[in-house]
């Protein structure tokens, strides 16, 4: 007889998918304190352009320093860069306080998964 190892196949994962318009002079909370927190991941959509978006792991009223893991579509010279993805993996220890974001210049919809 074979063991199941891991969780339970039998539940679900409530998932959250939120969407958000950060912009480049007040950080928003894109996600709040949460002990169950499995995963977090955020993304720009695809026609997104010339954007840095800095995913900060504290709440937005601390401050509005544009710092932080990067997600970006930006082309700059010639080159592309092309980071649409930030993810808090599971494999790491998981945050699960606040999660605020802010652009580097004007204003864009970010996408939030959180499991």
């Amino acid at each position: 007889m074979s063991k199941l190892i891991g969780r339970n196949r039998n539940t679900t994962d409530e998932t959250v998918t939120s969407t958000y318009t950060i912009n480049s002079s007040t950080p928003v909370n894109i996600a709040l304190p949460n002990q169950d927190r499995l995963e977090l991941r955020v993304w720009l959509d695809g026609g997104t352009t010339d954007v840095n978006v800095f995913i900060r792991e504290y709440e937005a009223s601390i401050d509005s320093n544009k710092a932080g893991g990067v997600i970006s579509r930006r082309t700059r010279n010639n080159d592309a860069i092309f980071f649409p993805l930030w993810e808090m993996s599971s494999n790491d220890v998981i945050h699960t306080g606040y999660v605020s974001a802010i652009t580097d210049t004007g204003s864009v919809d970010v996408h939030v998964v959180e499991k």
